[in-house]
């Protein structure tokens, strides 16, 4: 949920708070890739640095956590033990940002190696495992699409980032109207709510789109929206 407010506040609003939603290729794809993931389960590596066992050996097939702190819960799907740290590891079906340079939401500059949705979901992850005492001082994603992994650290600025974007979701969970649509975006042809969100007379494109345009980032509408922080 708290991933789709970074995305767009529109889609937020029209599913979180509307409860509108529309099923596509992308959201079965989605929730495959989940439940493939719940069926291989969670493994535990040994420590590089020590011949002792890891303190938590084995991990729960699936991992539901909610944080007080943050306000929110959501399903881990992916959890690694090394060198006596939890590490989150989160699968998008999409492609890793293929050009460096700053990212930002609001006035929060973000790392430019993920995108800014799956930031806000990897980091309430991680920010749900440190207030439960355990020591998750990175995360990370793994891109489908680009076949890459990116590593997240945990850092104050991540956690101000976080705590703005849950501000933000109550905020336009209160609003009686949707926000304004986005203009001129890329990431609108693909979206499963497009015609809802967007209504009017023409085709209008769905998933025949470039490269450059439908495969540059994991929509949130490709996430089983059962396993995000909300």
């Amino acid at each position: 949920m708290c991933n789709e407010l970074v995305y767009c506040e529109r889609l937020f609003h029209l599913e979180h708070v509307q409860g509108i939603f529309v099923d596509s290729a992308d959201t079965i794809s989605g929730r495959d890739e989940h439940e493939r993931a719940a069926r291989r389960g969670r493994r535990a590596r040994a420590s590089k640095s020590s011949s002792d066992l890891p303190p938590w050996p084995e991990l729960p097939r699936s991992l539901d956590i909610i944080s007080s702190e943050f306000g929110v819960r959501g399903k881990i799907d992916f959890l690694e033990i090394e060198d006596d740290q939890v590490i989150v590891v989160e699968t998008k079906h999409g492609r890793a940002p293929k050009q460096p340079g700053p990212r930002s939401w609001y006035d929060h500059e973000l790392p430019e190696v993920a995108w800014p949705a799956d930031l806000a979901q990897l980091g309430l992850y991680m920010a749900m495992l440190r207030e439960y005492g355990l020591d998750a001082q990175e995360g990370r994603i793994f891109y489908r699409g680009s076949r890459s992994t990116v590593t997240i650290p945990w850092s104050e600025p991540l956690e101000a980032f976080l705590h703005a974007v849950v501000r933000r979701a109550r905020e336009v969970g209160e609003l009686a109207t949707p926000p304004e649509p986005l203009r001129d975006s890329p990431k609108c042809p693909g979206c499963s709510l497009h015609d809802v969100c967007l209504p009017g007379p023409g085709p209008r494109p769905r998933r025949a789109l470039p490269a450059s345009l439908g495969r540059h980032r994991d929509p949130p509408h490709a996430r089983n929206r059962r396993d995000q922080p909300r």
